[in-house]
């Protein structure tokens, strides 16, 4: 076969995480894939269409891709479906391995340390920021989030909110420490996020995109997701991760505060 055939659904930051497994093939046979984008067992936040229309100067972007369109049936063959990874112990593993497995045909996975499966420009102006995203309603702010966010920000003097609208920075408890800047498209966001010196996100997609640049970062998640990040440390040294519970998962952390005497 010339090229491989993926087909991959909602949400975007699960489809940002299932670009490891197009990537990882190419890895191993130096063979481009198409990859065919549909709203099967979820639906996008904006259309298809407008989806669509955003990922593909993203896509466009990607060594391992060959074409990137709105899956036809009856038109498209599919090699891999990897909205299986839905089946196969999601939240149970870690990402990077939920989707290699979700193609059933690889017996054992050695994905590479600090594997990164997206790739964008870097814009130099970013390169001393502190970058932070965070969707209040996907994990609680406590005393312990709140000490690890305080913790982080004081280490720079350089720092910024990254929203598509700005309500999330309305609702961030240290907004007056912190400047705002809008992005409009996607790309923009995911460039500005693979540039800055440190990411800190909590498990939404901003995060999702972040893992697979294998941007510096840090991840507040939630224990309903914990799963998908907590061995993080296995196979990148670039992430730090705890949750909302008072639980930091990486062993040796630069940024997180783990001394509370």
């Amino acid at each position: 076969m010339d090229h491989y055939n993926f087909l991959m659904g909602a949400k975007v930051g699960d489809l940002f995480h299932s670009l490891v497994a197009p990537a990882y093939m190419h890895l191993l046979h130096e063979k481009k894939s198409n990859f065919y984008i549909t709203e099967a067992f979820d639906k996008f936040e904006t259309s298809l269409e407008r989806t669509i229309e955003e990922l593909e100067p993203i896509m466009a972007f990607q060594p391992y891709i060959n074409s990137f369109e709105k899956f036809r049936n009856g038109i498209h063959k599919v090699d891999f479906d990897l909205n299986m990874f839905r089946f196969s112990g999601v939240g149970l593993n870690h990402a990077n391995i939920t989707f290699l497995m979700a193609m059933q045909t690889l017996e054992s996975v050695s994905v590479p340390f600090n594997f990164q499966y997206l790739h964008a420009p870097v814009l130099e102006e970013y390169k001393d920021y502190l970058i932070i995203s965070r969707k209040p309603s996907r994990t609680q702010w406590n005393d312990f989030v709140e000490i690890q966010y305080k913790h982080v920000m004081s280490q720079f003097d350089k720092k910024l909110f990254v929203s598509f609208n700005g309500k999330d920075y309305e609702d961030f408890p240290f907004k007056d420490q912190v400047d705002l800047l809008i992005v409009e498209e996607l790309y923009d966001f995911i460039k500005i996020v693979n540039s800055c010196k440190l990411f800190l996100a909590n498990c939404s997609g901003p995060l999702c995109f972040a893992s697979a640049l294998n941007a510096n970062r840090i991840g507040e998640v939630g224990d309903w997701v914990a799963a998908r990040y907590r061995d993080d440390f296995r196979f990148t040294n670039k992430s730090e991760i705890f949750d909302d519970n008072g639980k930091i998962y990486t062993p040796h952390t630069k940024y997180l505060k783990r001394d509370f005497k």
